[in-house]
């Protein structure tokens, strides 16, 4: 049995966080999808600036990471896969996502409008969103370039994502005083 088998035996279904090539996340995802398995893979729409025109492209929210749904079984053919490199580990122990986080990234993939990452941030007024995709997920309300954002974080991976939102659709949560946070 392998090291990573070894270690991966108590890991129960669930799912999970894995490293993949950066700006390949794509290709992994559909192979993947191609093999059977339910991959997430939150992603974002990046204007690119060219010499003659403004382009369009669809990039990974989170670069470098695609979550799957995994068995210890299942988890080996997802790491075979070409672009694949590891499943995030805390210590030497394999855990799937928490709930919240799950959670987090389902509703990432549902989001259609501005959406982008930012710096993992830890600071600032945490909002709970009451509207849309993103209801019931909490965030970091800031204002960048006059626009309110709330920056979500995916504690698994540190990592986070700025979402605009509509400044009706949050509201405070309990115990947290009000503050101005700007960023950009």
């Amino acid at each position: 049995m392998s090291m990573i088998a070894q270690e991966c035996s108590d890991a129960p279904f669930g799912c999970y966080a894995f490293n993949v090539r950066v700006r390949g996340e794509e290709s992994v995802a559909r192979t993947l999808r191609e093999k059977g398995y339910e991959v997430l893979l939150p992603s974002y729409i990046q204007k690119r600036q060219y010499s003659d025109r403004t382009k369009r492209v669809s990039c990974a929210l989170f670069p470098g990471y695609m979550f799957a749904y995994a068995t210890i079984d299942s988890m080996m053919g997802i790491l075979g896969t070409p672009g694949a490199h590891y499943v995030l580990r805390s210590g030497s122990k394999i855990d799937p996502l928490s709930a919240e986080d799950e959670k987090t990234i389902r509703a990432l993939c549902l989001v259609k409008g501005e959406c982008e990452p930012c710096p993992h941030l830890e600071i600032g007024v945490r909002v709970l969103i009451k509207a849309g995709p993103l209801a019931g997920l909490t965030g970091i309300l800031v204002n960048v370039r006059n626009r309110d954002r709330v920056i979500i974080s995916i504690e698994s991976i540190h990592r986070s994502v700025m979402v605009e939102i509509d400044h009706a659709s949050v509201q405070l949560l309990e115990g947290h005083a009000i503050r101005t946070q700007r960023a950009g």
